[in-house]
């Protein structure tokens, strides 16, 4: 009786003679080290995709427009920064289309007294005139200056942006600041620009 009831606990223990304790320990292991590949892989793409949002523009000296120009500074509160004969000539029923050179730029470790700039190339890639209306920034220690703020079919507009850490204290921190632009792109409407510093 003992021999039957031992044969037949080992027969329930390995209904499933391939699938042992070290099978599952093997499985548990793969699977762990599956999920943190892919993982790994979506943030390195994320990190890829966030170093690299630039896009190469190609354009001549002419294709730089020059007009009236125009600062962005720090008054969210203000209804229209620019002219109010920019904001009259505005056609929403057109299809201008607006495309940055990059959103985003990374000036790395910067000193407390260093003052930067970067210049974004600002492209209309539409069938109508593009016209930006409105800008402003996210911080007064950021401010723009545009070459122009109407911007024709295949033309581009130059847009300096520059950053002064000694407005503030921001020394051993990493600072992240903005340029907000409104435009009659229907499809694009706001449009941002992001720049980030390390203030020793």
């Amino acid at each position: 009786m003992k021999e039957k009831k031992l044969l037949k606990d080992n027969h329930k223990k390995n209904l499933f003679p391939g699938i042992n304790r070290v099978s599952f320990e093997k499985f548990n292991f793969l699977s762990i080290a599956s999920i943190a590949v892919v993982l790994i892989s979506i943030i390195s793409i994320l990190i890829i995709y966030r170093k690299n949002t630039s896009v190469e523009f190609r354009y001549r000296p002419e294709d730089i427009v020059y007009g009236e120009i125009i600062y962005a500074v720090h008054e969210i509160g203000e209804s229209v920064i620019f002219p109010k004969s920019i904001e009259d000539s505005i056609d929403f029923t057109q299809n201008p289309k607006l495309s940055l050179s990059e959103k985003y730029y990374d000036f790395g470790e910067i000193d407390a007294n260093q003052v930067v700039t970067r210049t974004f190339v600002i492209s209309n890639i539409g069938k109508s005139t593009l016209v930006i209306f409105r800008a402003y920034t996210t911080c007064s220690c950021t401010s723009a200056v545009f070459t122009a703020a109407k911007i024709p079919p295949g033309k581009v507009v130059l847009m300096t942006l520059q950053f002064n850490p000694e407005f503030h204290n921001m020394r051993n921190t990493t600072i992240r600041r903005g340029v907000i632009l409104e435009t009659n792109d229907p499809q694009h409407s706001t449009q941002e620009i992001w720049i980030q510093a390390k203030v020793r």
